[in-house]
C-alpha cells in the first residue's frame, strides 16, 4: 500500500515487498489533485519511467515491516537535495534494508561519442545508419544477432524505399 503524509512530507509504504516507482508516482500525483492537498508541493517528479526525483523534502518511509525486510522499488529515486537521504525510518515496525533498481537496459553507444542514457532509444534507421561504428554492450550473443540482422533489414528496406 502507498499512503501520504502531507505535513510529515512522507510517501509511506506497507505491505508489499515490491513497489513500482511509477506506481508510487501515481499515487502520489492522485494524493497531490484531491482538493484537501492541494496545499503541498507534489512530492514526486519523472524524468521518465525509471527515474524519480523526490522533491522539497519529502522522503519515503517504510511501516510495519518485521525485521530484516528488503523493500525493493523498482526506478531510481534521487531527491532534490543531491541524494543524501531519500527515506526516513519506520515509526511502526522494524528498520527495513532498501534496494532501489534500475532494470538493466541495452545501450547503443556510438564510438567516441558522449551520449545521454536518458534520451529515447534509437530508431530502426538510426541504427541501420550506424551498426558498423557502434559497440554494444550488455546483450547476449543471440541479441546481438538478433539486432545486427534487425539493422540489415532495415537498411535494405531503407534501399527499396523511395
Amino acid at each position: 500500500m502507498i499512503t501520504l503524509n502531507g505535513p510529515a512530507k512522507t510517501i509511506i509504504l506497507s505491505g508489499a515487498t515490491t513497489f513500482l516507482g511509477s506506481d508510487i508516482y501515481a499515487a502520489s500525483y492522485t494524493w497531490a489533485a484531491l482538493e484537501e492537498n492541494m496545499q503541498y508541493i507534489t512530492p514526486l517528479d519523472a524524468s521518465s519511467e525509471l527515474l524519480y526525483t523526490l522533491r522539497y523534502g519529502w522522503k519515503i518511509q517504510p511501516s510495519g515491516y518485521s525485521a530484516n525486510t528488503v523493500i525493493v522499488v523498482n526506478g531510481k529515486i534521487t531527491t532534490t537535495e543531491g541524494d543524501v537521504v531519500k527515506t526516513v525510518p519506520a515509526t511502526v515496525g522494524s528498520q527495513v534494508t532498501w534496494q532501489f533498481d534500475t532494470p538493466a537496459t541495452a545501450i547503443l553507444v556510438p564510438v567516441g561519442e558522449t551520449v545521454n542514457v536518458w534520451h529515447e532509444p534509437p530508431t530502426v534507421e538510426e541504427i541501420a545508419a550506424g551498426i558498423g561504428d557502434i559497440e554494444i554492450s550488455g546483450l547476449t550473443p543471440e541479441q546481438d544477432a538478433i539486432l545486427r540482422q534487425a539493422a540489415k533489414d532495415a537498411r535494405k528496406a531503407k534501399k527499396n524505399t523511395f
